[in-house]
């Protein structure tokens, strides 16, 4: 079976509680962007500022795809 690399983009509506827009804004990318470096320190003090009530998928477009030579 071939082997392909797919290039997938991904776009949520995110609806959150949030102080202000810019804590919306900074909690959304904290919590859906995946960080690495998520302590738990950190995750305490989002939580204590901002909650994700629902998330809807916008799109889901596959943009590129290639076949894997050689593997």
């Amino acid at each position: 079976m071939p082997l392909f690399d797919v290039t997938l983009t991904r776009s949520y509506i995110v609806t959150v509680n949030a102080e202000d827009a810019e804590t919306a804004k900074r909690g959304t990318e904290f919590y859906l962007g995946n960080p690495p470096d998520l302590s738990i320190d950190d995750a305490q003090a989002m939580n204590d500022k901002f909650t994700i009530e629902r998330m809807e998928m916008a799109v889901n477009d596959a943009i590129e795809i290639n076949e894997v030579k050689g593997k």
